[in-house]
């Protein structure tokens, strides 16, 4: 049916994607395998967790005095600096 919650909530996404999108044209090609609209709860999902990674991926591993903190070194030491820049430290 064209006026479920499924089908609104599938509106309501296509409207709120950019024109020329990737998702939008998926988005419409699901539509159109399946006009009932039951699978926008596992595409909503697939949405968040994609969000979830791109923040995450943004967020790396904190700031340089975070990581040295983790690895209970000086953030200005020269060791520290090297080992950020992948330099090794160790005699040879």
């Amino acid at each position: 049916e064209s006026n479920s919650e499924e089908a609104q909530q599938v509106l309501q996404l296509y409207q709120s994607l950019p024109r020329f999108s990737q998702q939008k044209k998926d988005l419409i090609q699901a539509w159109k395998a399946d006009k009932t609209c039951k699978w926008i709860s596992t595409w909503n999902k697939s949405l968040e967790t994609e969000k979830k990674e791109t923040v995450n991926e943004r967020a790396g591993f904190g700031t340089r005095f975070q990581v040295a903190a983790m690895l209970e070194m000086t953030a200005d030491s020269e060791e520290f600096l090297a080992f950020l820049l992948l330099k090794s430290t160790w005699p040879s």
